[in-house]
């Protein structure tokens, strides 16, 4: 068996396990399983009727395994973010926070989401709800902000 011949389902020899299983394939990348890891491969190869690759990830749980955001289409991404929000919304906030604005620190972080959930002001720029009424055409737009610094 070649490396282009594996395919989901298939089980297969591994130095992790003598059968384990292949629960997907995209080109020279797989993610196996072999009974108590999960690993995402990349350059896989079969060398004397056992899988080898180049690189590995590995896993404990299949919850822990990052999803392919690449190929994920809007509404997948769209369930993502509801899925975080209603999970765990104020470590999603948070993590967007550093990843936008690039704020660092625990104790940092929890102030900005304690002011964000007391004085109510938006995640997201205001500037879109005002792209929103143009596009939108709606000529009596008026951006509600009565928020403003505490001295």
């Amino acid at each position: 068996m070649t490396a282009a011949a594996v395919k989901k389902g298939d089980f297969i020899r591994t130095d992790g396990a003598d059968q384990t299983v292949v629960l997907d394939v995209q080109g020279s990348d797989a993610l196996l399983f072999t009974g108590t890891q999960f690993i995402k491969a990349q350059g896989i190869q079969m060398l004397e009727g056992k899988l080898i690759w180049d690189f590995g990830n590995y896993y404990q749980s299949i919850d822990q395994i990052p999803k392919n955001y690449e190929n994920l289409g809007f509404k997948d991404l769209k369930q993502d973010l509801a899925s975080m929000k209603q999970t765990n919304e104020a470590e999603m906030i948070k993590a967007l926070l550093v990843v936008e604005n690039r704020f660092e620190g625990t104790e940092l972080l929890n102030h900005i989401h304690e002011r964000f959930e007391c004085e109510g002001f938006n995640l997201l720029n205001d500037g879109f709800d005002q792209v929103h009424a143009e596009l939108t055409r709606e000529e009596d737009y008026e951006l509600d902000d009565d928020w403003e610094p505490e001295a």
